[in-house]
């Protein structure tokens, strides 16, 4: 099984984001977070948290 990188998926939540898609921008966030969680990665933890708060606005920053 591949497993994919937290990272990963933030660069593409970000993406989608920047594109005005916010609802695959939310989908790929939450991803990220679960495998940033799986990763214990608290720093990109709390930044994909604080992403998806700005998603759901439809904002990027």
């Amino acid at each position: 099984m591949i497993k994919l990188d937290a990272r990963l998926y933030n660069l593409n939540a970000k993406s989608y984001a920047e594109a005005g898609k916010f609802d695959m921008a939310i989908t790929t966030a939450q991803l990220a977070l679960k495998c940033a969680y799986e990763q214990q990665n608290n720093d990109l933890v709390s930044h994909l948290r604080n992403q998806l708060k700005l998603y759901k606005q439809k904002k990027t920053k």
